[in-house]
């Protein structure tokens, strides 16, 4: 009997595999036992490509190439918190004519300020004795009480009669003296003369200094209180 041979499949690139037959059999044995291997593969998965990040984002300052966002204001940072000196605190403005020349307004504000300053407005224990300022940049703004003893409310930033005085407030959101002006917000009062007398203008500003307690103060701020103390500031006038 003639012998045979079979050719088991093969893929391009595989060598050419002969398989002789067994004698009395037409039958490949190993074609039988040695299982054919698939002469393909599946590509592999490819994850979507991302297209690079060269747009333009825009900044407080403009237009801005780079692929990451800045923080903007009030931002975490990489631990988490705020960042205080970013905070969004609006300042809080108020304003009244009084009936006298920028110079009268400077004097009574500086000069009389027991006069007008809200008696419920305290840092003392004890009950207050009075209240002055200390003329000049650098000076302070403080109260006594009966005995003696003394808290400041601030010290001046800017001392230009009969116009303009700038003041710290070192008070905190419970309305307690702190010691320093880190934490402290800043008064800015000015004296613009009109045809009616004078307009007197208060500002509260930086107030996100105040830090956790920056809302809390801005939300008493923002109601009538400063109304108030102009107010009464007009009567003495």
């Amino acid at each position: 009997m003639s012998r045979h041979r079979f050719l088991t499949p093969r893929c391009a690139g595989q060598p050419r595999t002969v398989h002789p037959a067994p004698a009395g059999t037409g039958r490949v044995a190993g074609a039988l036992r040695r299982p054919i291997q698939p002469c393909w593969k599946a590509p592999p998965r490819r994850r979507p490509s991302r297209p690079p990040r060269t747009g333009l984002y825009r900044t407080s300052n403009g237009p801005r190439q780079g692929g990451r966002r800045p923080r903007g204001p009030g931002a975490p940072t990489r631990e988490g918190g705020p960042v205080p000196e970013q905070q969004q605190i609006p300042d809080v403005r108020k304003s009244v004519t009084v009936n006298a020349t920028p110079e009268e307004c400077f004097r009574a504000f500086t000069e009389r300020l027991a006069e007008w300053w809200p008696p419920s407005h305290v840092l003392l224990e004890k009950e207050r004795a009075g209240l002055a300022f200390e003329p000049g940049v650098g000076g302070r703004y403080y109260e006594w009480d009966v005995d003696g003893n003394e808290i400041d409310w601030g010290v001046v930033l800017v001392w230009e009669p009969p116009h303009r005085l700038a003041m710290t407030w070192r008070v905190d959101g419970r309305f307690r003296s702190i010691p320093d002006d880190e934490r402290a917000s800043e008064i800015e009062v000015e004296f613009t003369p009109t045809d009616d007398g004078t307009l007197v203008s208060l500002a509260h500003v930086r107030l996100h200094k105040h830090g956790p307690d920056a809302e809390r103060i801005f939300s008493a701020l923002d109601g009538p209180s400063p109304g108030e103390t102009l107010a009464r500031f007009a009567q003495v006038l």
